[in-house]
């Protein structure tokens, strides 16, 4: 398997990252999925796997060796879903992350909602 990155500060990484790293500009998305099931976010607060979860109203994401944690902005997510080009499970159609009064939801050009772990 060949691991290859985009960084938006290239110069600010480790020298051992920059041999399967490129700097690019749209490099906007702190999330590295391998298979779908090795995940890290951000560099370098969380050094591991992480654990996806949800606490008062926002979903978060949880290094189990160091303990950080982070929550999901709706930036993230919609950077996630653009890069992806992720649609409604159900419509089909386009879908977007929004910040409400209860915190983060998706919801599609159709009007209907979409859970995180849908996408």
């Amino acid at each position: 398997m060949k691991i290859l990155c985009k960084a938006l500060d290239y110069k600010a990484l480790p020298d051992e990252w920059k041999k399967f790293t490129w700097a690019s500009e749209d490099a906007i998305f702190p999330l590295l999925a391998v298979d779908d099931t090795v995940i890290w976010y951000g560099v370098p607060e969380f050094k591991g796997q992480l654990v996806s979860g949800f606490k008062s109203g926002k979903f978060y994401l949880k290094c189990p060796t160091c303990g950080n944690m982070d929550y999901l902005s709706k930036d993230d997510v919609n950077a996630y879903i653009d890069l992806n080009n992720i649609t409604c499970p159900e419509h089909h159609c386009y879908i977007h992350a929004s910040l409400g009064r209860y915190g983060l939801y998706i919801r599609c050009d159709c009007g209907h909602y979409v859970r995180l772990d849908q996408i």
